[in-house]
């Protein structure tokens, strides 16, 4: 009883009504992951956003946007400004405008291969918290696969003995 309900209810609450199986899959996500943001789940978040991208669903510029927090939240700034980006193509809102810029700005294109177990540290740590989230991913990376591409706060890396300097701007590429 409750589980019809809540279908009924579903359907209601989206514009358009499923026609298909695959159309309401793809309403059933888009209420997941709206749900989900609401409640700032962003690893949930992220998983709706990539099962939709996967199922080749025209996504809205809010869901891009939501999309693009989750990224953010995980450590991930190429996806989250790859996610903005197509935010800014389908709603160009000053908030996404502004966020692009501070990325431009802020961080750096990365790409980098080492050994495993290499160590992996920034010269000057960041107070920001999404800086140190970025930064920890990438060494997360590096430790389990040995590589990490994506985008870095600007800085001075230390590469086992190796230094690699980010700027906003440019790619910087090391391979140990």
């Amino acid at each position: 009883m409750r589980r019809g309900l809540f279908l009924i209810l579903l359907m209601l609450s989206t514009s358009a009504a499923a026609v298909t199986a695959a159309e309401a899959e793809e309403v059933r996500l888009t209420e997941e992951m709206r749900a989900l943001a609401r409640r700032n789940i962003w690893l949930g978040v992220d998983r709706m956003y990539r099962a939709l991208v996967a199922r080749d669903a025209e996504l809205t510029g809010k869901q891009h946007l939501e999309g693009a927090y989750a990224a953010q939240d995980l450590g991930e700034i190429q996806d989250c400004y790859d996610r903005l980006r197509a935010a800014a193509r389908s709603t160009p809102t000053r908030e996404v405008i502004d966020w692009l810029w501070a990325i431009d700005t802020q961080y750096g294109q990365v790409e980098l291969t080492a050994q495993l177990g290499a160590q992996f540290a920034i010269s000057e740590p960041p107070l920001d918290a999404v800086k140190r989230k970025a930064i920890d991913t990438a060494t997360r990376r590096l430790a389990e696969d040995g590589r990490f591409a994506g985008m870095l706060p600007v800085g001075e890396y230390l590469v086992d003995d190796a230094v690699l300097t980010v700027t906003s701007g440019r790619r910087a590429a090391l391979a140990l």
